[in-house]
């Protein structure tokens, strides 16, 4: 849905009325650049529709189902199943492995 909305955004412009352009240099160009449009910023008016549609037309009463909604158990996110270990470590495990002298 994001990517249908957005399909055709047109080429943002500055405040004089130019055209927008972002410069590349791929390694495959060896030095040369290439300009590429830059687009206007995405817009996300499709979440407001949806959410317009499922309230007024889906559940014209959705209070009946926020209790439900909130028994439903959230699981902890990933990242906090395991450990970190400080910076200091991680950099001298890089340090070591990649560069015997110390940084």
């Amino acid at each position: 849905m994001h990517f249908n909305e957005n399909t055709r955004r047109p080429q943002a412009t500055k405040s004089k009325g130019e055209l927008m352009y972002r410069v590349f240099y791929p390694k495959y160009r060896q030095g040369e650049g290439i300009a590429r449009p830059i687009k206007e910023k995405a817009t996300f008016q499709y979440v407001d529709d949806i959410l317009e549609l499922v309230f007024e037309e889906v559940f014209h009463d959705p209070a009946s189902y926020v209790q439900e909604m909130q028994m439903i158990p959230i699981p902890p996110p990933l990242s906090t199943e395991h450990s970190r270990p400080d910076k200091e470590t991680v950099v001298a495990g890089f340090v070591s492995r990649f560069n015997p002298a110390p940084v």
